[in-house]
């Protein structure tokens, strides 16, 4: 249980930094 925790937890924190770099949140334009 703990291992499928930890990979949703890695997939929700993957998926919040991919849609923060595409929104540009940072200003880095990338």
């Amino acid at each position: 249980m703990e291992y499928i925790k930890y990979k949703l937890t890695g997939a929700l924190i993957v998926a919040f930094l991919f849609l923060s770099a595409c929104n540009g949140g940072d200003g880095s334009g990338y």
